[in-house]
């Protein structure tokens, strides 16, 4: 529901509008191309964001300001640092989630699977139903 709701926003702020990481993985085919992108997007990508998103950037904004705040701007800092607009507010949403769960759990690992599952999910459908990606 909430991922329907994003996307019509995003589409009634910016119009339809190809996302160029999807639109790239429609190229790939094969076992060994999954295999490279799953590591990429599901393994190294979490990891990495987790630990300087959550672990770095919003333990040291939650020291110098309210929790809430800081979920929303670390959350805003995520959507921006993926260097897409069309895409931001989604991203966005999902950059506040990891943050509250970072907030409520401080576990950075927990985050990391959290964050590798939505990727994880992400990734293997546009693998296995390229039509659900924007053109």
């Amino acid at each position: 529901m909430a991922s329907s709701v994003v996307g019509a926003i995003t589409t009634k702020l910016f119009g339809s509008h190809p996302q160029p990481q999807a639109l790239a993985l429609i190229k790939h085919h094969g076992a060994l191309d999954f295999a490279l992108d799953f590591i990429s997007v599901a393994v190294a990508a979490p990891f990495a964001e987790e630990l300087f998103f959550r672990g770095l950037v919003f333990t040291a904004l939650a020291q110098r300001m309210t929790p809430w705040l800081a979920i929303v701007l670390v959350g805003a800092f995520f959507g921006l640092a993926h260097l897409e607009k069309y895409s931001f507010l989604a991203i966005f949403v999902i950059g506040v989630g990891l943050a509250w769960l970072y907030y409520q759990r401080r576990n950075l690992w927990l985050n990391i699977v959290a964050h590798a599952t939505v990727n994880s999910i992400s990734l293997v459908l546009a693998y296995t139903v390229p039509q659900l990606v924007k053109s």
